[in-house]
């Protein structure tokens, strides 16, 4: 029986990274699904194109407690994780 390889995209981060996107600590990557969500979407199309699998949404850092970190107030904790999490599904 012949194993075929199931191939998962690499770190978005890295890869924001290197198209000249800071992702800086809270939010890392969060904020890109907001202000940069073309971006986000043509990496996650440039990796289907390459041949992967399996796709992972750039939702790690889209959560209330990460938006807290960045001295948000709850409310806006709230809806920023939301917005960040609302963008790329």
């Amino acid at each position: 029986m012949n194993k075929i390889p199931i191939l998962l995209d690499c770190a978005f981060g890295i890869e924001l990274n290197n198209r000249g996107m800071k992702t800086d600590f809270p939010s890392w990557t969060a904020d890109a699904n907001i202000t940069h969500s073309d971006l986000v979407q043509n990496i996650h199309k440039e990796y289907i194109c390459g041949g992967e699998n399996i796709i992972t949404t750039n939702t790690f850092r889209t959560t209330r407690w990460t938006y807290k970190r960045a001295v948000y107030t709850d409310k806006d904790s709230k809806m920023g994780a939301k917005r960040s999490l609302y963008s790329v599904l």
